[in-house]
């Protein structure tokens, strides 16, 4: 459930975040969970990708493709990251970055990866979570179904980006999708 990726070169992790996105042939929709994982940096040359579920677990005898990036910021941004649990029966859970706030919301984004539970057997409305800077001192992390099943919780690795120049400006919002898919968003010009 473990895949440790030698990165080329070392990397500064307290600048650093990865992007990752699996795919695979997952022909029952109660599966999916194999397709969520978490990365995290356990040394400046190592990029860890951890599933709580394998395909092998779930039945599923087909491989997985994983694509990732690591982006790091070599100046004027700092990265905190910690790891944040869903339970089973929430909605949401929040991480207290007290210790070390925010100094401007307006140039702070979030990024998560997350790996979801073994019991979860492909329920979307358990698995996808929206992040958010509730405010300088707490990161909020909602989905829209909790479970009964003990199981059923999710996993959260975040990655909260802050610019510290004077001219980098973050833009965010939320937006819903028609039953098409389709969404749209206005970006304005700073």
């Amino acid at each position: 459930l473990v895949k440790n990726i030698n990165l080329p070169a070392p990397i500064t992790t307290s600048k650093a975040v990865p992007i990752i996105n699996c795919r695979g042939l997952i022909t029952t929709q109660g599966d999916t969970e194999v397709l969520t994982l978490l990365g995290t940096f356990p040394d400046a040359s190592t990029l860890k990708l951890e599933r709580l579920r394998s395909a092998s677990q779930a039945g599923i005898t087909r491989t997985i493709n994983i694509t990732w990036q690591v982006v790091e910021f070599l100046t004027d941004v700092t990265v905190k990251t910690g790891t944040t649990t869903i339970a089973y029966n929430a909605f949401s859970a929040t991480a207290d970055i007290t210790a070390t706030p925010i100094a401007d919301v307006t140039k702070a984004f979030l990024m998560l990866t997350s790996s979801g539970q073994s019991a979860i057997n492909g329920v979307d409305e358990q698995i996808h979570l929206r992040g958010t800077i509730t405010d300088e001192n707490t990161l909020t992390f909602t989905r829209t179904e909790d479970s009964p099943n003990a199981s059923d919780g999710v996993q959260i690795q975040w990655y909260l980006v802050e610019f510290t120049d004077t001219s980098s400006t973050v833009q965010k919002g939320t937006t819903a999708a028609n039953d098409l898919g389709a969404a749209g968003a206005t970006i304005t010009a700073s």
